[in-house]
């Protein structure tokens, strides 16, 4: 596998993280509150069409929106999480005992993830050109499936791995 077809993935993965804070915002926090605006009466016609435009202006921007910044952080979390899981194996393989070395995972893991997300996604705003291309392409619903899984099955994956190595 190419560095391109990684970065495409990754950027894939990204930008259906992002669909999914958007529709999630959208439906579950922005709808209900602009009905209950609309039926008690404070938003109506021009004030309506402007409070639609500052949410998508301050959450959904890609470029600056802070579902933008959230995405960016669940795939930090996402691969940190993965790199814990590589380390608790490695560490139980080769056994190793961590003592102070501990903080070293703490902080370096973390660190090492938000740079190659960072490389991968955020430098040079590559994410912008693949979203022009994500968006054309009309993914649908699958993405976001397929990205619910991933995320979901990386943290199962972590818990059981905790559980399992703790106890060996």
């Amino acid at each position: 596998m190419t560095f391109e077809k990684i970065e495409k993935r990754w950027n894939y993965f990204y930008y259906n993280t992002n669909r999914l804070l958007n529709l999630l915002s959208m439906n579950i926090f922005f709808k209900p509150i602009l009905k209950f605006y609309k039926s008690v009466g404070i938003l109506k016609g021009e004030k309506l069409k402007q409070a639609e435009r500052n949410y998508s202006n301050l959450i959904t921007n890609q470029e600056k929106g802070l579902n933008s910044f959230y995405s960016l952080n669940y795939m930090v979390l996402t691969f940190a999480i993965f790199l814990g899981t590589i380390s608790f194996y490695v560490v139980k393989v080769c056994q190793i005992t961590i003592k102070e070395e501990l903080m070293y995972f703490v902080v370096c893991l973390p660190m090492l993830s938000f740079y190659v997300n960072w490389y991968l996604i955020r430098k040079n705003d590559k994410y912008l050109s693949y979203y022009k291309q994500f968006k054309s392409e009309e993914t649908g619903i699958k993405g976001i499936l397929l990205t619910i899984i991933i995320h979901l099955l990386n943290l199962i994956i972590f818990i059981l791995s905790v559980f399992l190595l703790s106890h060996n």
